[in-house]
């Protein structure tokens, strides 16, 4: 009967052993599965390069063309190119000036350079006549015969600085007038233009915007 205790005893001590052994080598696995995982992980991971110093690049600085002689003052962007010719007091109109995308070619027929038989590029333009008769803009429109066959459709505006009126028109291009008058002058801004997406529209919008008419210098 002793020797049976005996043998219970000894396989239950060894049954604990078992036990503690197999819970040993379970935690072991554990963490060297975590550790493996960690490692993995790690070797996966791909360094996030730095991004680079993005500067936003600041707007050209417009350009600023005055007549002070006419009392106006107006902007417009550098990437146009402003020609001016002046008449003279009394003369239909005084001062003309035009501005078109800057490009060699339209440099050259602007200028008067050119050897090709060409069409004007589209353009904005400034002409300012004389009004003696101090006409507000849509008086001194329909009695100018110089406007009334093509101004059926005159309307008021209001721009920026600028009160006056507008009309749109057809020829080589689509085209479109503001008229405003102040004092003893008339100022006639127009552009032309080919489709209703193009640039020129909006700087003739900015030009308009940054008007400023004064009394013209004596």
């Amino acid at each position: 009967m002793q020797h049976l205790w005996v043998a219970v005893t000894e396989l239950l001590r060894e049954y604990r052993q078992m036990k503690k052994s197999t819970l040993i080598i379970i935690v072991a696995g554990v963490v060297a599965l975590g550790a493996a995982g960690y490692l993995s992980l790690r070797e996966r991971q791909v360094p996030v390069p730095e991004l680079p110093d993005i500067t936003r690049e600041p707007a050209p600085e417009m350009l600023t063309y005055s007549a002070p002689e006419a009392g106006i003052t107006f902007s417009y962007s550098p990437g146009y190119y402003l020609k001016e010719r002046k008449e003279g007091a009394g003369n239909r109109p005084e001062l003309v000036v035009v501005l078109v995308e800057d490009t060699t070619e339209n440099r050259e027929v602007i200028d008067g350079r050119s050897t090709t038989a060409r069409e004007g590029p589209t353009s904005i333009t400034l002409d300012v006549y004389p009004n003696p008769d101090r006409l507000g803009a849509e008086d001194w429109v329909r009695a100018d015969t110089n406007w009334t066959v093509r101004t059926s459709d005159a309307a008021p505006i209001g721009r920026g600085s600028i009160t006056g009126v507008t009309y749109s028109w057809d020829g080589l291009y689509s085209g479109k007038t503001v008229v405003v008058t102040r004092e003893s002058r008339a100022y006639v801004f127009s552009v032309t233009w080919m489709s209703p997406e193009d640039p020129i529209l909006k700087e003739f919008d900015r030009v308009l915007e940054s008007v400023v008419i004064a009394a013209p210098e004596s």
